[in-house]
C-alpha cells in the first residue's frame, strides 16, 4: 500500500469524525445554516474519500453500470442522510428536553407551591413585622415625645456634643441658664467657646461618666455662674461618638451654703465664747464641750471629751445625774432643768451648777445636749442672804433686847449714879478716905456702864440705818472750844495739855451738833486716855480744803503698832488685852466715830508711830449744796 492510499484513509476517517462532531454540536453554539454548511462540506470530503478508497480497492468497478443512477441519487441521499441524522438527533434532544422540561415543570410547580407557602408565611411575618414596627414606631414616637417633654420641662440644663465639641441638641433650660434665645444660637456651635467649659470633653476622653461640683460657666452676656454638672459618653457600635452634658445653676445653693457657713461660724463663735458651758453627752460619755464647760470643771476641751459624766459629778449627786441623763436620752418624763454639784479636776472643789438638758439626734443616735451655768457665786449669795436674814432676825432680836435692857439698865444705873453723887457731895455725912474711894469707883463704873449702853444703842442704830442726822450750821471755833472745855478737867488729871490750832477760813460747817460733839469727844477723849503718865499734848488742828473741813487730833501718847491700825475702826476690837485692862474702853468708840463721819459724807484715817503718838484726821462737808 503506497503513501497516497494511507493518506486518503486517514483523511476520510478524520472527516467522518468531524462530520459526527458537527452533528453533536448544540444549536445554541452555531446557527443552523452554518451547521448545514459544515455538514455538506464534511460530507463531501467524507464521501469523496470513500469513493477514492472504493476506487483503490477496485470495488467501484461493480458500480460503473450504475454510475449515472448514483450520481442522480447521491445528493438527495446524502441530504436525506444528513437531515435524517440531524432530525433524529434533534428528536432525541427534544425528547430529552421535553422530559427535562416536564421534570422542571414538576419541580417548578413544587417549588412554586413551596415558594407560595413561604411567601404566604413571609407575608404573614411581614404583616406581623410591619404591625410590630408600626407599634414600635408609635412607641418610639411616644417615647421621643416623652423625652422631648421631659427635656423641655426639666429644670436641669441638658445638651449634647459631638467629638468636636459642637452642640447637637439642647433643652430650654440650657438656653435659659446660658442666656440664649433660640436653638440656632447653640446647635452646631462649639460649647467650649461659648461657655468656657474647662472639662466638657472628660466623658469623651475618658469614656466614662464625669461629675464636677465646682464648674464655672459663662453666659451669653459675658457673666458667669457656678454650676454642678455631669457628663456621660454616647456610644455607637461600641465607639464613643459624643457626650451628653447636664448642669444646673448652683448660685442660690452657694449663697445658701455661704449663709450656712456664716451661720455655723456665728453659732460656733457664740458657743465658743458663751460664758455658760455647752455640752453633748451620749451614753454617759461627753461627746462635745465648749471652752466654758471644760473651764468650769478645770479641764481643756481636749481633755474633757470622752470623759464619763460620773467623773465630773460629786459622788453624792452621781446617781441623780445618771438617772436624769439616761431618762432624757430615752425620752422619758425626766426634769429638763436641775441643779447639781459638779466636781473640779482637783477632786476637791465643789461647783454648784444649773443644767438645762434636752434630747437631740447626734451621729444618728439619741443624745443629750445641755447648758451648764456655774451658780457657785449665786449659791454663796443665797447662803449669804439666808445668813443675812438670820442676822437680821438676830439683829432685830438684839435690838428688841437692847431696847428693853437699856430701859431696864438705865433706870437702876441712873439711880445708882444719883445716890452716889449725893454721897460724894456728903449729903449723908462725911466720908472717910476709904469710903470716898469706894464711892468714886461706884460712880466711875456706873457712868462707864451708862456710856457703854449709850454706845451700844448708837452703834445698833447706825448698823440698822436708824441713825438720823439733824443737819445745822455749826461754828467751828465755838464747837471745838466747848469740847475742849468739857474735857479740860479730865485732861488735867492726866497732866495733858489741850491745844487748838484753827484755820480762820474754816468758820462754819453743816453737821449734826450732837453727833459732831460725839466725834470730837471720842477722838479727844481717846487721845487723853492713851497719853503717857507723865503727861503730854493733845492738839486739834483745822483746815479748809475746797468744800471740806479737815480736822486733825494729834497726841504724844503711846502710839499704835502699824499692823494694828487697820483694826482700829472695827467694832468690839481692842488692840491688846493689857491696854484694855489698863485704859478701859468698849471697843465701840472709834467704830461709832467712823460711821458718824461717813454719815456726814466724810472720811476718817489714822497714822501713828508706836511709842511717839497718833494723828486721827477726819473731814466734814462745809456746805451740803456745794458743787
Amino acid at each position: 500500500m503506497n503513501t497516497s492510499v494511507f493518506f486518503d484513509i486517514i483523511s476520510t476517517i478524520g472527516f467522518g469524525i468531524a462530520l459526527i462532531f458537527c452533528l453533536q454540536v448544540r444549536k445554541n453554539v452555531i446557527d443552523k445554516a452554518t451547521r448545514m454548511f459544515l455538514f455538506a462540506s464534511m460530507g463531501i470530503y467524507f464521501f469523496t474519500g470513500i469513493g477514492k478508497l472504493l476506487q483503490w480497492f477496485s470495488i467501484t468497478d461493480y458500480f460503473i453500470p450504475y454510475l449515472g443512477f448514483f450520481e442522480v441519487l447521491f445528493v438527495p441521499f446524502f441530504l436525506f442522510f444528513v437531515y435524517s441524522f440531524d432530525i433524529n438527533h434533534e428528536l432525541k434532544k427534544r425528547k430529552k428536553v421535553e422530559e427535562a422540561l416536564q421534570r422542571s415543570n414538576n419541580d417548578l410547580e413544587i417549588r412554586i407551591n413551596e415558594r407560595t407557602a413561604e411567601l404566604a408565611t413571609s407575608n404573614e411575618s411581614l404583616k406581623l413585622e410591619i404591625a410590630e414596627r408600626t407599634h414600635a414606631e408609635k412607641i418610639l414616637r411616644e417615647s421621643e415625645e416623652q423625652i422631648r417633654n421631659l427635656l423641655d420641662s426639666t429644670a436641669e440644663a441638658i445638651y449634647g456634643i459631638d467629638l468636636n465639641g459642637n452642640c447637637t441638641f439642647c433643652n430650654p433650660a440650657c438656653l435659659r441658664m446660658l442666656g440664649y434665645s433660640g436653638l440656632d444660637d447653640l446647635i452646631g456651635k462649639n460649647m467650649h467657646n461659648l461657655t468656657h467649659h474647662s472639662r466638657n470633653d472628660q466623658a469623651i476622653v475618658g469614656g466614662e461618666g464625669f461629675h464636677a461640683e465646682d464648674e464655672l460657666l459663662w453666659r451669653a452676656d459675658g457673666t458667669c455662674f457656678p454650676a454642678e454638672y455631669w457628663s456621660y459618653p454616647v456610644r455607637r457600635n461600641n465607639e464613643v461618638v459624643g457626650a451628653v452634658m447636664t448642669f444646673f445653676d448652683i448660685t442660690k445653693r452657694r449663697q445658701a451654703e455661704e449663709r450656712l457657713l456664716q451661720s455655723e461660724e456665728k453659732y460656733r463663735m457664740l458657743i465658743e465664747n458663751n460664758q455658760d458651758g455647752i455640752f453633748i453627752s451620749q451614753y454617759d460619755k461627753i461627746q462635745f464641750a465648749n471652752k466654758a464647760f471644760a473651764r468650769i470643771h478645770g479641764y481643756t476641751v481636749e481633755e474633757i471629751i470622752g470623759k464619763d459624766i460620773r467623773e465630773i459629778i460629786t459622788p453624792e449627786d452621781i446617781d441623780k445625774a445618771v438617772d436624769i441623763f439616761r431618762g432624757i436620752q430615752a425620752g422619758n418624763d425626766a426634769p429638763r432643768e436641775f441643779e447639781l454639784r459638779a466636781l473640779h479636776r482637783d477632786r476637791k472643789t465643789r461647783i454648784f451648777v444649773n443644767m438645762n438638758v434636752g434630747r437631740i439626734t447626734y451621729c444618728g443616735m439619741w443624745a443629750n445636749m445641755g447648758t451648764v451655768k456655774d451658780i457657785t457665786e449665786r449659791k454663796k449669795v443665797e447662803e449669804m442672804q439666808l445668813e443675812n436674814q438670820r442676822l437680821v432676825y438676830l439683829n432685830k432680836a438684839k435690838s428688841e433686847f437692847l431696847a428693853n435692857m437699856s430701859h431696864e439698865l438705865r433706870t437702876p444705873l441712873n439711880s445708882i449714879i444719883g445716890f452716889t453723887e449725893l454721897l460724894k457731895q456728903k449729903a449723908a455725912g462725911e466720908l472717910n478716905e476709904k469710903q470716898d474711894r469706894y464711892v468714886e469707883n461706884v460712880l466711875t463704873n456706873s457712868k462707864f456702864l451708862l456710856n457703854l449702853i449709850a454706845d451700844i444703842l448708837d452703834f445698833n442704830k447706825i448698823e440698822e440705818g436708824r441713825m438720823d442726822l439733824v443737819i445745822e450750821t455749826l461754828s467751828v471755833p465755838e464747837t471745838i472750844n466747848k469740847a475742849l472745855e468739857l474735857l479740860k478737867e479730865n485732861a488735867s488729871r492726866k497732866y495733858v495739855t489741850l491745844k487748838a490750832e484753827l484755820d480762820p477760813e474754816l468758820n462754819v460747817i453743816e453737821a449734826d451738833r450732837q453727833r459732831f460733839d460725839q466725834i470730837l469727844s471720842n477722838l479727844v477723849g481717846n487721845a487723853i486716855k492713851f497719853s503717857r503718865t507723865e503727861g503730854g499734848t493733845v492738839t486739834i488742828t483745822t483746815k479748809k480744803e475746797g468744800n471740806m473741813g479737815i480736822f486733825q487730833i494729834s497726841d504724844t501718847g503711846i502710839g499704835i503698832k502699824e499692823h494694828d491700825i487697820e483694826r482700829l475702826f472695827k467694832a468690839f476690837e481692842q488692840l491688846e488685852s493689857g491696854i484694855s485692862r489698863k485704859y478701859g474702853g468698849t471697843g465701840l468708840g472709834l467704830a461709832i466715830t467712823k460711821r458718824l463721819v461717813e454719815l456726814h459724807g466724810g472720811e476718817i484715817t489714822a497714822v501713828s508711830k508706836y511709842g511717839q503718838g497718833s494723828t486721827f484726821t477726819f473731814s466734814i462737808p462745809i456746805s451740803r449744796g456745794w458743787n
